[in-house]
């Protein structure tokens, strides 16, 4: 990297000679004209376009990227409320598992019916979705049938099995269902993942 190519890369990470921004309540460091909307949003959708984040816990706007805010600036997780980058705005919104698959990295809790970002195995920043009779954590879309299945062929092309003892779809494998739900096996009464049904 020339000289000059690291002096235009510290034009982003904040004044030259040593100076220093603090970031404050009014902002950070704010480099790229673009990200100006970061310094007055109201809301996440305002973020469009930008390296801004929005902070739930704050209620405010963050330069930031993915993982979290930039400049050592943190975000609480506190009472289910995360670090939302900018184009993972719609899972703020979301009300029911299947609207989860219009924005990245969004997923579903039935229990506390909202969405979070996170991955197949839960919601990201070490937040929990409880499993409850309503349902478990559901990341992919094509497995909100499993909140709503009435019987077991409902369950086609989903990683849900059907609890025969409780008459209700659970996200799973070939031998259980996950994230601590149970399903008991009694009376012969199996758990039959979705490939099954017809057993």
């Amino acid at each position: 990297m020339s000289e000059l190519e690291k002096r235009l890369h510290r034009n982003f990470e904040g004044p030259f000679d040593g100076l220093i921004c603090p970031t404050t309540e009014e902002g950070q460091w704010t480099y790229y004209t673009n990200d100006c909307k970061c310094l007055k949003a109201k809301s996440c959708d305002e973020l469009k376009g930008t390296n801004c984040g929005w902070c739930t816990s704050l209620n405010r706007a963050l330069l930031g990227d993915k993982n979290s805010p930039f400049w050592d600036v943190k975000c609480p997780i506190v009472e289910g409320k995360q670090w939302i980058f900018t184009n993972n705005c719609k899972c703020l919104t979301v009300n029911k598992c299947e609207d989860t698959g219009e924005t990245e990295n969004c997923g579903w809790c039935p229990s506390l019916k909202r969405g979070f970002i996170g991955n197949f195995e839960g919601p990201f920043d070490g937040l929990i979705c409880p499993t409850t009779e309503e349902g478990q954590w559901t990341y992919y879309t094509n497995d909100c049938k499993c909140l709503t299945a009435k019987t077991c062929d409902d369950l086609q092309k989903t990683n849900c099995g059907w609890c025969n003892i409780t008459g209700r779809g659970m996200i799973g494998n070939y031998n259980n269902p996950d994230f601590n739900a149970i399903c008991p096996n009694e009376d012969y009464n199996q758990w039959i993942f979705n490939d099954d049904c017809a057993c």
